[in-house]
């Protein structure tokens, strides 16, 4: 995670999995975007379908509520970074060619089963 520093209080103590997830689906949005010419949000609406069902509000609604961050920068930062790591693979190529994509959509799956089967429930 990328922002695996900021700490949560104990009662919600599930809580940054569910941001990992959300930050793995910008992750994923930016991937297909930048390497594959997809401009469709598929992850980050998979998510926010998901959020909506589960908590009642939307993915972006959710770090607004429970990081108190501006969701344009939070996804401004994650795709930076991305960007950067990028670069460290070589281009798109060499991210394709060390399976970045096979990993960030592995990721991906991963935390949104953990969402789905997660008791973390947002206190009013």
């Amino acid at each position: 995670m990328l922002f695996s520093s900021w700490s949560f209080a104990a009662e919600e103590i599930e809580q940054p999995v569910q941001q990992a997830l959300i930050e793995a689906a910008i992750q994923n949005d930016w991937f297909s975007k930048r390497c594959r010419g997809v401009s469709i949000n598929k992850y980050f609406n998979e998510v926010n379908r998901l959020y909506i069902e589960r908590y009642g509000f939307s993915a972006h609604n959710y770090i607004e509520r429970f990081q108190n961050i501006d969701y344009s920068s939070y996804k401004e930062k994650i795709e930076q970074a991305m960007q950067r790591r990028l670069i460290e693979f070589g281009g798109c190529q060499g991210a394709k060619r060390q399976d970045w994509d096979r990993d960030l959509k592995q990721d991906y799956k991963t935390r949104f089963r953990q969402v789905e089967t997660s008791d973390w429930f947002p206190q009013p």
